[in-house]
C-alpha cells in the first residue's frame, strides 16, 4: 500500500479553511435577494426591490412603481388611494396592495393560480415577472396582444 505524503502544513491550512467557513456560516444573517419578493412577502411603505439600474418601489403615496435609472417605466396607478400601503405576493400568487388595517385591495394582478410558491422577480432584461406554476409578467417587453 502506497503512503499518502501529507506536508507538515497542511492539516493547518485545512483547519483554518474549515474554521474560516464556519464562522461565515455562522455569522452569516441569511442571503436576501433583493431583486426578488417571494410568496408570503410584502414590500412594505418606502421598501423597494432592485436589479441593476431598475428599481421596484412601493411609494408613500400607495403607488407601485418601476424605474429605470429613476425615470419611471410603469406604475399600478395608485398615487393617493391611501397612505403607507404594502404590497404583497399572496401565496395564490397574486400582487395586491392594500393600506395597512385595511382589508379592502386597492390594486392586484388579476393572474391566480394554485396555491403554491411563487417570486416576483426583476430580471436582467427589465422585465417583472411572477414566476410559480403560472406565470405573470408585469412590465417588459409584451406583445401587443398582452
Amino acid at each position: 500500500m502506497a503512503a499518502i505524503d501529507i506536508h507538515p502544513f497542511q492539516p493547518v491550512i485545512i483547519s483554518a479553511l474549515v474554521f474560516l467557513l464556519l464562522g461565515l456560516l455562522i455569522n452569516n444573517p441569511g442571503c436576501e435577494a433583493e431583486d426578488i419578493l417571494f410568496s408570503g412577502e410584502s414590500l412594505d411603505n418606502g421598501a423597494s426591490l432592485q436589479y441593476g439600474a431598475y428599481n421596484l418601489v412601493m411609494q408613500q403615496d400607495c403607488n407601485l412603481v418601476f424605474y429605470q435609472n429613476g425615470s419611471k417605466l410603469w406604475d399600478s396607478g395608485t398615487a393617493g388611494a391611501g397612505q403607507n400601503c404594502s404590497c404583497s405576493l399572496q401565496s395564490n400568487g397574486k400582487l395586491i396592495i392594500k393600506e395597512p388595517g385595511n382589508d379592502q385591495v386597492l390594486w392586484q394582478t388579476y393572474n391566480y393560480g394554485f396555491h403554491d410558491k411563487y417570486a416576483l422577480a426583476i430580471q436582467k432584461d427589465g422585465s417583472v415577472v411572477i414566476y410559480g406554476p403560472v406565470m405573470t409578467k408585469l412590465h417588459g417587453a409584451m406583445t401587443s396582444d398582452e
